[in-house]
């Protein structure tokens, strides 16, 4: 008898353990899932603001281009007025 009460106390022990086991692996590769999600969200998010900051540069070289061009005509109709 006493020996079927270590038996079933040790088996519930265990199962504990193994209920306990089985949740913290699972909570972890849920973790890892969501870290590898998050990693990646955050290279496009990386990329999306290159591509950003590249067309801003380029919009500022096109802009200053622009304000060069009417300075040059502004020292074209000022040399033609004389």
């Amino acid at each position: 008898m006493v020996f079927f009460c270590v038996l079933i106390t040790t088996c519930t022990f265990l199962g504990f353990f193994y209920f306990w086991f089985v949740m913290i692996s699972k909570a972890r590769e849920d973790l890892e899932s969501r870290l590898l999600k998050e990693a990646a969200l955050r290279e496009v998010e990386k990329r999306r603001l290159r591509e950003v900051e590249e067309a801003k540069k380029q919009l500022q070289r096109l802009l200053e281009e622009e304000r060069q061009a009417k300075r040059d005509e502004e020292i074209v109709r000022q040399l033609q007025a004389r």
